[in-house]
């Protein structure tokens, strides 16, 4: 899971990765580690005030009709992106690897299914 501005070492094991938004990292060796499940809570917790947000809006509408979707694969290590920050200063960014194990899973669900897992777990489940 990339997160703004957390050091993801329990993902990506030997580097962190600062990331921003939608996959894009600034990658670092800083040799901090994060806290996955602090990490989890924080995003979780912004989603769920703007969804909290979005339910009790009155001027919602029912969506209707076929639903449609793309399918397209991503050398997200080969992406690049240029950002601009704070102090004015551009910087070359580039996106993090895929998450591989559990970590694919991280921060998707609304609870429980077949089996619970939670963000930084290296175990085996049943499955």
């Amino acid at each position: 899971m990339c997160h703004y501005f957390f050091p993801l070492k329990h993902v990506f094991r030997n580097t962190d990765c600062l990331c921003y938004g939608g996959g894009v990292a600034i990658w670092r060796s800083s040799g901090r580690g994060g806290d996955s499940k602090v990490i989890g809570v924080a995003s979780g917790g912004k989603k769920f005030k703007l969804e909290i947000e979005l339910f009790h809006q009155e001027d919602t509408f029912e969506v209707t009709g076929p639903v449609k979707f793309i399918h397209q694969y991503v050398d997200m290590l080969n992406e690049k992106a240029t950002i601009t920050l704070a102090n004015g200063t551009q910087q070359e960014i580039r996106g993090c690897p895929p998450a591989m194990g559990y970590s694919f899973a991280g921060d998707t669900t609304d609870g429980p299914g077949e089996f619970d897992f939670a963000q930084g777990t290296t175990t085996d489940n049943p499955f």
